[in-house]
């Protein structure tokens, strides 16, 4: 009896201990693989050969942050906006000839605009070159129209220091004003150029600036699709003038 007794519970205490066994290397087993934290790697360092895929994020998540807006420097100033691009252009002033008057740009840099055949552009023109106070500058690649060669003639006549460059092949032209340019003792010479000398400015006082398509000519004037852009902007007219400075010391007699 005792002996039973006593084998029954050696078969208990073993069936406990196989048991504990299973339950064990099953517990090791989950460890190898995911660790404390679900992350899929052991507690041990071990990584298993396959990583488990993100979770898909669901409704009700929190977005990622958004980028930090950066403030500007409290001095910072927007860049200049001229008229007519972006923001609210100033209204134009109507100068009784159905162009637009001057017109203040950023920087109080005053600009004026005139469009041919049906603007009075040679009028606008003759108007700038009688305004001049102390010179002339004016590089053109054709001049054949009256009014604009006579009031050059009188801006000379009157003491204003005037210098032209030319064209050399329009000078020569059956309408060119050249020659009476030449004759009213305005120092003019001819552009050294390998092409044609096809500038279009005038320069008064050193200070205001006519530039654009026109032709000083009557078919520029009256038939032709042109423009002229009048401008008074310091950093511009530099360059204009040193540009000026340049193609005359270089340019050829008149022949």
């Amino acid at each position: 009896m005792k002996l039973s007794i006593q084998l029954a519970a050696l078969g208990l205490i073993l069936t406990m201990l196989s048991s504990g066994v299973v339950h064990a290397e099953q517990t090791i087993s989950k460890a190898s693989t995911i660790g404390s934290d679900g992350s899929g790697y052991s507690q041990l360092g071990s990584e298993p050969k396959t990583k488990p895929k993100p979770k898909a994020p669901k409704l009700g998540d929190a977005p990622a942050p958004a980028a930090p807006v950066v403030a500007p420097p409290k001095n910072s100033k927007p860049n200049p906006v001229a008229p007519g691009v972006g923001g609210n252009p100033p209204p134009p002033i109507d100068n009784g000839s159905g162009n637009l008057g001057p017109v203040p740009a950023t920087g109080q840099v005053l600009f004026d605009t005139c469009f041919s055949p049906a603007g009075g552009c040679d009028q606008k023109l003759i108007r700038f070159i009688t305004n001049a106070k102390s010179s002339l500058d004016i590089a053109i690649y054709s001049i054949t129209h009256t009014g604009i060669s006579q009031a050059i003639i009188d801006a000379k006549n009157r003491g204003i220091t005037v210098r032209m460059v030319v064209d050399k092949s329009e000078s020569k032209g059956n309408s060119s004003q050249v020659a009476n340019l030449v004759s009213a003792g305005i120092p003019l010479k001819i552009g050294n150029f390998s092409g044609i000398m096809h500038n279009k400015f005038t320069i008064v006082d050193g200070a205001f600036l006519e530039t654009g398509s026109y032709n000083y000519t009557n078919n520029a004037t009256a038939n032709n699709g042109e423009n002229q852009l009048y401008l008074n902007d310091v950093g511009v007219i530099s360059r204009f003038q040193a540009d000026f400075e340049q193609i005359f010391q270089n340019g050829l007699a008149d022949q």
